[in-house]
């Protein structure tokens, strides 16, 4: 009689658990690799176009949806931040802006404007100016820019208190009071604005024309913590009509006249 096999008595238990083993890896493979599907529970199929459903539950259930799978602001800015700004351009050099001092050779030039083809066009705001001149330059904060400073005279008002673009100048009844005022033409840099200024002519003298600006010797300034000076030109101007002549002082804002000459 041939000897039969004999296998354990308790094979009943782990042949079972061995079955159990294998179907549940075999569900979380396919859990794993199957695509996630847009269909959500409720049945609605956020697949595709759902905008353009016809149905407002799907428009509306997928809208939801997606706003609950998108970042907030806060959270897209926090991860931008989260993740520093990488340049990839091996050529970018990163230049502190250096203070131009001392002052540059175009900014010392002082000299009448004349209205000719060359020059182009007197800007357009210069409305009723009637004499121009530039009168050096003029720093920016920190030095790191200089632009040219001009000096203009203007058709003024019979009253030296209406004063503004919007009133335009008269000839009629009664004399003129003409201006002064300093322009920056290239829009200028930071606290440029301080030299921008306008006097008027406290006596009635009509038009005038620049003659000659004349400045004090500024120091040297190589120090972008030192503060550039105010304005301290003398101008010097006559009327057309009666010939007067006199000076305006800019650091003391005093008007000086000299008699008419006699006709």
């Amino acid at each position: 009689m041939k000897n039969r096999i004999k296998y354990p008595r308790n094979r009943r238990v782990w042949l079972p658990l061995v079955g159990v083993l294998i179907v549940t890896s075999t569900l979380v493979i396919i859990a794993l690799t199957r695509p996630i599907s847009n269909i959500r529970a409720d049945g609605v199929d956020c697949s595709g176009a759902w905008y353009n459903s016809p149905d407002p539950v799907v428009v509306e259930t997928c809208s939801r949806q997606k706003a609950a799978n998108t970042l907030s602001p806060a959270d897209e800015m926090a991860t931008g931040t989260a993740q520093p700004y990488v340049r990839t351009d091996p050529n970018f050099v990163l230049q502190t802006p250096q203070p131009m001092l001392p002052m540059p050779d175009y900014a010392k030039q002082v000299g009448e404007m004349k209205f000719d083809p060359y020059n182009g066009a007197w800007p357009s705001h210069w409305r009723g100016v009637t004499s121009a001149w530039v009168d050096g330059g003029v720093p920016s904060t920190g030095y790191i820019d200089w632009s040219k400073l001009y000096v203009v005279a203007r058709t003024g008002y019979q009253n030296p208190k209406d004063i503004g673009p919007e009133v335009p100048p008269t000839r009629t009844n009664g004399e003129l009071y003409p201006r002064i005022n300093t322009d920056i033409l290239d829009g200028g840099g930071p606290g440029m604005g301080r030299f921008i200024k306008d006097w008027t002519c406290p006596q009635p003298i009509g038009d005038i024309v620049i003659t000659n600006i004349t400045n004090p010797p500024l120091p040297t300034i190589t120090n972008p913590n030192v503060p550039y000076p105010e304005l301290q030109s003398v101008i010097y101007f006559k009327a057309k009509e009666s010939e007067q002549i006199g000076t305006f002082d800019m650091a003391t804002e005093i008007w000086t006249f000299e008699p008419a000459p006699k006709k």
